[in-house]
């Protein structure tokens, strides 16, 4: 699920409230089953460039296919069930970087898919303990972003 707000709206910052609908169809039986979600959410006006961040999920693995070993060894639990994304693992850092202003936003495209419009938004690009490769073509995009000044 992906929510997002339309550009008329800049500059709004408060809460915003709706219905999620879902409804799912068995195709065999013909059941029809439905859920109604309440939904709201706070929505602020991103500050400044300089407190932008764009995180890249894309290269980590959103959930272990087997029984992967934490990076932390030490740990008591040592398995990776969660996977490495702001909200699970690294939500300590993700909300101290929230309480100290900053804005952080979710990227899970490959890199192939940035734009001057979409990188000259951030001013710091977090890659974190990626587990999946970058394809040749994403690292000359990068590249590419980091040469000219976008990055």
């Amino acid at each position: 699920l992906h929510i997002s707000v339309k550009p008329e709206s800049d500059g709004f910052n408060g809460i915003v409230s709706g219905q999620l609908n879902i409804t799912v169809r068995s195709i065999p039986s013909g059941l029809v089953s439905k859920a109604s979600l309440p939904v709201r959410l706070k929505v602020r006006n991103p500050p400044e460039r300089e407190k932008r961040i764009l995180w890249d999920i894309s290269h980590n693995l959103a959930y272990p296919p087997g029984f992967i070993p934490k990076d932390n060894l030490d740990s008591k639990d040592p398995l990776d069930w969660l996977g490495d994304h702001p909200h699970t693992n690294f939500h300590g850092f993700h909300d101290a970087l929230i309480e100290n202003g900053y804005f952080v936003e979710i990227w899970d495209k490959p890199f192939t898919c940035f734009t001057t419009a979409i990188i000259e938004r951030y001013s710091t690009l977090l890659i974190i303990d990626p587990e999946d490769s970058f394809s040749e073509a994403e690292s000359e995009a990068f590249k590419s972003a980091v040469r000219e000044g976008r990055v």
